[in-house]
């Protein structure tokens, strides 16, 4: 018998149970072509990520059935060389091809577009700030009377 090998053999299993019976779920970070098809809790931080020119290839990918994204309120903040938001480009996360799916506590700004939603049942936002993304500079000026 080796108890060095048996030592290994019960911390992993002690690490097993405490996941299997704290519900524990991924800490994630955040990167450019994350797809998440599992619950997680990304960590929190500010992500200055820059999405694509194109609004199919956004930053994260959420995919799956029955899975919750706890963004922890880390900031995903994109189109960072820009200074408007008329300029601001990209998408932050693209939803698809699921049911069941919640996102909480996400802060993501400076996007064409923060979130988009394809083929999904029964999607929920909590508590999120989806604030300061894309909108038209408006090129009208003061009234003037006559």
């Amino acid at each position: 018998m080796n108890p060095q090998k048996t030592m290994k053999e019960s911390l992993l299993f002690l690490t097993l149970m405490f996941i299997t019976i704290t519900g524990f779920s991924k800490d994630i970070l955040l990167s450019k072509g994350l797809v998440i098809t599992s619950s997680v809790t990304v960590r929190k931080n500010v992500y200055r990520i820059n999405g694509s020119d194109s609004l199919n290839q956004p930053v994260i990918i959420i995919e799956g059935n029955n899975i919750t994204v706890d963004f922890n309120n880390a900031e995903l903040i994109g189109s960072n060389d820009k200074d408007w938001p008329n300029q601001f480009y990209g998408c932050a996360i693209l939803i698809r091809g699921g049911k069941n799916i919640i996102l909480k506590n996400a802060n993501i700004h400076g996007f064409k577009v923060a979130l988009m939603g394809r083929g999904i049942e029964n999607l929920t936002i909590e508590n999120s700030d989806l604030s300061y993304n894309y909108r038209q500079k408006l090129q009208s000026g003061r009234l003037h009377e006559d």
